[in-house]
């Protein structure tokens, strides 16, 4: 993203969704990465997504995962980590003043109403930020809990599977190791979701439903011989012959892509001949 930078608000952390007030800024960074102030006087709000450079992109990715404030070293070392101190210091303060002119900038806002520093560190201020993020994970977790309503489980997962565009901080979070930790975390909390709502409207027999989540999750992992099994399994459910010779067939040269040219199994294979009998 060189100079296309994006926002990023980790709400990897509740931070941002803090005190009572309404958060100055929402930031989407699951598949894009951008900061909407909506309630700008502006009459359609106001937008940022481009940044002076990927580094002030990634210094508040940085600054929105982190739960408490964050060493200037560590910030430099981790942005610049070929920098002399001095010019790692230097673009450290250029990279957060940017960041304070296009945040701060509205008059309604008070100084320094989304940054704090000092002389040893940076952080965001409480309040200042909701994500898409923070969402997701709200979503996923709030499912965990026992429940009987099945229906409802699902319908929260549903919605906050719709929230999950695509990858964290696409291209920018392979900068950091912690933050590519993170989007691989999401990534993995995406998958399970996919795959309890799969179960959850399979048992209650909306088998439409399950074979629409169903080919999500084999979109994630193309070769994965499980999830291929129980989307043939719901074909047969709903009927669908040809859809299911049309993903048989395109599973299994994935797979033998996938695998030196072999073969799936045999349960996968018979599966497949019932397919064909139909």
């Amino acid at each position: 993203m060189g100079t296309d930078g994006a926002v990023v608000k980790s709400s990897m952390t509740a931070k941002s969704e803090s005190v009572g007030t309404q958060p100055v800024w929402h930031l989407q960074m699951l598949g894009q990465f951008r900061a909407i102030r909506p309630d700008s006087p502006a009459s359609e709000g106001v937008i940022i997504d481009r940044f002076q450079t990927q580094k002030t992109s990634l210094l508040l990715a940085i600054l929105t995962h982190s739960s408490r404030p964050v060493s200037r070293e560590d910030l430099v070392e981790r942005l610049w980590p070929d920098a002399e101190p001095a010019a790692g210091r230097d673009r450290l303060s250029q990279a957060l003043s940017w960041l304070r002119r296009r945040f701060e900038s509205d008059a309604a806002l008070p100084a320094g109403g989304v940054f704090g520093a000092d002389r040893q560190s940076v952080w965001l201020l409480p309040g200042a930020f909701s994500t898409d993020v923070a969402a997701f994970d709200a979503g996923v977790r709030a499912t965990r809990a026992p429940s009987g309503d099945t229906e409802q489980v699902a319908s929260v997962i549903e919605a906050a599977l719709a929230l999950y565009a695509g990858p964290l901080l696409p291209g920018i979070c392979e900068e950091d190791a912690v933050l590519f930790r993170e989007q691989q975390r999401l990534a993995g909390a995406y998958e399970d979701a996919l795959r309890r709502v799969v179960v959850l409207h399979e048992n209650a027999g909306r088998f439409p439903n399950a074979v629409a989540h169903a080919r999500r999750l084999l979109g994630l992992n193309p070769a994965d011989e499980e999830t291929c099994a129980r989307l043939l399994r719901l074909f047969a459910r709903t009927g669908e012959r040809e859809a299911a010779l049309r993903t048989v067939s395109s599973f299994t040269r994935r797979y033998r892509d996938a695998h030196g040219g072999n073969s799936p199994s045999n349960m996968l294979q018979q599966l497949a001949q019932a397919v064909r009998a139909r």
